[in-house]
């Protein structure tokens, strides 16, 4: 991605070097209303937990799916780019009402099956189904399900009475649903007893926009309008942390991989980085310089930060905003971005293994980039391992330790 310079802050690395081209690996787009039309943008996209497939919203009712491998093979055969050949396997599905929001599920993690000692029942099409599905948000507040080879609708979701905002699934493995919606609510699906909800959480919210599970699959968080960031205990059903730092609604939040950060981005123009065990806010990435007053960011102010993703290491941060830029963040060094492009993103996801960031934008393309993003250091992957495996706790309670790596393994220091 070129280094650009925007109107209101210059996107250059941390020395001021000049930042060598990403390499654009494919480029696709939405279908064309009629000649003279664009195709509309690309609101929301996914990928599977293995990273095999790639799910993207284009238009109306409309998503597409790919299998990623399979495309690379096939542009590996043909010598092709996007811009030559159109690939003869885009799957294509007509959700028949409006798509708010998306995603894929599998009963994998880490590519290896997870098997329950619940008996599966063929009365529902969804648990005898071994591969990954697809799961739509609609604007009229139903989810339906797809079978993502046949294009066969599995099922549908009733119990919403607005837009469904977000949706994810429980990494763990399970086929257990998640979903936000404007009419305020959370609530937990079980794919394996039938699609029946298991819960609703309610909010001081009036709308939700978005919602996310913890890597291990004990927490969640949403946010919503009012400035709501909320993190849940899902053993429990209960609040853990309301977290307040925001000016304006929030619109998407993402755990780290390690889960013991959560960032959130807002319409206030800036994206926090939160300590998920203190609950205090860590870091604040600035998409506007110098930073907003209170009135003006909690306003309209063109630099909505619409989506964010995590780096598959976690040290760095994807986000698209509305002034037009993606920019890539580093968190050791977060004071500006590393990488930046004007693309007009409207969504952006990096894939599971972290080695491609998929970038949908308002002309409705998705832009697929090598994630060309340095090797962090062997200190933060041996602090991913730990906070990973260990709770809090356990690591405050290693007296013996050294003061900078303890404060070095809470994130107190990057």
């Amino acid at each position: 991605m070129n280094p650009l310079i925007s109107n209101r802050q210059a996107l250059v690395n941390r020395d001021g070097i000049p930042i060598e081209q990403a390499k654009l690996l494919a480029e696709f787009h939405g279908p064309r209303l009629c000649c003279n039309s664009r195709p509309d943008e690309v609101g929301m996209c996914a990928w599977s937990s293995d990273g095999q497939y790639f799910a993207w919203s284009c238009g109306y009712r409309i998503v597409k799916i790919i299998l990623w491998t399979k495309y690379r093979n096939w542009k590996n055969e043909k010598n092709a780019t996007s811009r030559t050949l159109e690939f003869p396997g885009v799957i294509v599905i007509d959700a028949g009402e409006q798509v708010r929001s998306l995603c894929l599920g599998s009963k994998s993690v880490n590519g290896k099956r997870q098997t329950t000692e619940r008996r599966r029942r063929d009365s529902f099409h969804l648990l005898v189904v071994d591969d990954v599905i697809l799961v739509t948000g609609l604007g009229n507040g139903r989810i339906r399900m797809w079978d993502i080879k046949s294009g066969c609708l599995l099922g549908e979701l009733i119990d919403h009475s607005a837009c469904v905002c977000d949706l994810s699934f429980s990494p763990t493995g399970l086929l257990r649903l998640l979903s936000a919606s404007v009419d305020g609510s959370l609530k937990l699906w079980d794919m394996e007893d039938d699609g029946n909800l298991q819960k609703t959480l309610c909010t001081r919210s009036k709308a939700l926009f978005g919602c996310c599970w913890s890597p291990n699959g004990r927490m969640i968080a949403s946010v919503g309008d009012y400035r709501s960031v909320l993190i849940w205990d899902v053993e429990h059903f209960r609040i853990i942390w309301d977290l307040v730092g925001h000016q304006h609604s929030v619109c998407k939040c993402s755990f780290s991989p390690d889960g013991a950060l959560l960032a959130t981005c807002s319409f206030d123009t800036c994206v926090i980085v939160w300590d998920v065990a203190g609950g205090v806010a860590l870091q604040r990435l600035h998409h506007l310089l110098p930073p907003p007053s209170v009135i003006f960011a909690g306003g309209s102010n063109g630099s909505c930060v619409r989506c964010l993703s995590f780096s598959s290491d976690g040290s760095h941060l994807g986000t698209v905003c509305d002034d037009g830029f993606f920019r890539l963040w580093d968190l050791s060094n977060s004071k500006f971005p590393v990488q930046a492009a004007s693309v007009d993103g409207v969504c952006c996801q990096f894939s599971p293994d972290g080695a491609v960031l998929a970038v949908g934008t308002l002309q409705g393309k998705v832009l697929m980039w090598n994630s060309a993003v340095q090797i962090p250091s062997l200190q933060h992957f041996c602090r991913l391992s730990i906070r990973r495996h260990f709770p809090l706790s356990t690591i405050d309670g290693l007296c013996l330790l050294p003061k900078r790596l303890q404060q070095f393994l809470r994130y107190d220091a990057f």
